[in-house]
């Protein structure tokens, strides 16, 4: 997750409705799959697990866009990486083409440039996730200089060294309310990288590894093995599209939520690694259309044609049913949102950290694919990709129910 927002800022989304314990068809003892039904029990080694019998049928709220940034007005983003609602009334925007940390109020009015690209205390070189802490400041992950740069309340700037070995598109961390910063990592678990090229089964084990600037101790998280296959090109590596993967989001305030994308289950670990809570929700996986499926060989065909192309058997590689899942999201309250496709659009279900429903975001507009979207204070902020691959911000208001 690139943005991860601390609890101090008021969320203002009141939706604690249809919670577990408030359910009509709540039972303690079993797993009642009617649809509708919730099930609630603990295990013997004392974890909760909540079951859904179905995907909840509602609340749903329908948004629409009520901001723009980066359409017209002469703004232009090269490649969004971050996003970040500062202090309820600014929204900042890291792109990585440009290598700068831009300001917008939330009438999408342009307010400057915060960082830009050079050698600096303020300054970046290629910055892929911004994140806030608890006090108000924001980090940035300056990935092309090994360290992450903060900037306080007040102004002042710090820098801290920050070595994680890899790349990741996006920065899938943040810093916790202990002041710890974390960073999702994988490593394969063969002795010996593959030398062979095309189609390529393996398995990646998954972390969330840590470092505490006060004391210099690294340590890591364990959050799953996953499975797959990839594309092997002579210099570079290519996913297969629409294979199922491990979706993954740390809350600030000592959690971390992790999923398959296969599969509608939510786990819940400490930040010491134990399960906390599962989350069950009975969900079918839509079949891949003939039009999905051309599209996503396109898509790979279309990079591999300038990246030494390599033979591949789409009829074995390409999975016969989507993801169900496409991203988690924590917002300011602890709130875990898991986006996934209702008839063509985006959707997001809500959940507390304890497991219970609090309703479904239904936005008018798409997002786009490889950026989650961000939840905090009164707004739902995400990537907008047009035809021409253009990208820009799109957000909503949330609704304020119960207050």
């Amino acid at each position: 997750m690139v943005t991860i927002h601390a609890r101090g800022r008021a969320l203002g989304l009141s939706l604690l409705i249809g919670s577990v314990l408030a359910t009509s068809c709540t039972t303690q003892h079993g797993t009642d799959r009617r649809p509708g039904a919730v099930t609630v029990d603990t295990t013997v080694s004392g974890i909760t697990r909540v079951t859904y019998g179905s995907v909840p049928r509602g609340p749903i709220f329908n948004l629409t866009a009520d901001l723009e940034i980066g359409r017209g007005a002469g703004v232009v983003f090269g490649d969004i990486r971050g996003i970040a609602l500062a202090g309820d009334s600014l929204v900042l925007v890291l792109d990585y083409q440009a290598s700068e940390l831009r300001a917008f109020d939330l009438s999408g009015a342009d307010r400057g440039v915060v960082m830009s690209k050079g050698e600096g205390p303020r300054e970046i070189e290629t910055a892929n996730g911004v994140a806030l802490d608890d006090h108000g400041g924001y980090w940035i992950n300056d990935h092309g200089r090994f360290r992450l740069t903060h900037i306080l309340p007040g102004g002042q700037v710090e820098t801290v060294p920050f070595f994680v070995p890899g790349f990741q598109y996006l920065w899938d961390g943040g810093v916790t309310d202990d002041g710890r910063i974390w960073t999702a990592w994988s490593h394969g678990s063969g002795s010996q990288p593959s030398r062979k090229l095309g189609l390529v089964s393996g398995t990646s084990r998954g972390y969330y590894k840590s470092f505490d600037p006060a004391t210099g101790t690294v340590d890591s998280v364990f959050v799953g093995e996953t499975t797959g296959e990839s594309i092997v090109l002579p210099r570079a590596v290519v996913s297969v599209p629409l294979q199922s993967k491990r979706l993954e989001v740390l809350d600030p305030a000592g959690a971390i939520w992790t999923a398959m994308s296969d599969r509608y289950r939510l786990v819940r670990l400490s930040l010491s690694g134990d399960t906390l809570l599962v989350v069950d929700v009975h969900a079918d996986a839509a079949s891949v259309s003939p039009d999905e499926r051309r599209e996503a060989i396109a898509s790979v065909e279309k990079y591999m044609a300038g990246a030494n192309r390599v033979a591949v058997d789409w009829e074995t590689a390409l999975p016969e049913r989507k993801p169900i899942l496409q991203h988690l999201a924590v917002d300011d309250k602890g709130n875990v949102w898991v986006q996934r496709e209702a008839a063509g659009k985006p959707v997001l279900d809500g959940y507390t950290e304890g497991g219970g429903f609090l309703g479904t975001l239904a936005p008018t507009y798409t997002f786009y694919q490889y950026f989650p979207p961000v939840i905090c204070g009164h707004w739902l902020l995400a990537v907008h990709s047009d035809s021409l691959d253009v990208e820009s911000v799109i957000g909503s208001r949330l609704p304020t129910l119960g207050g």
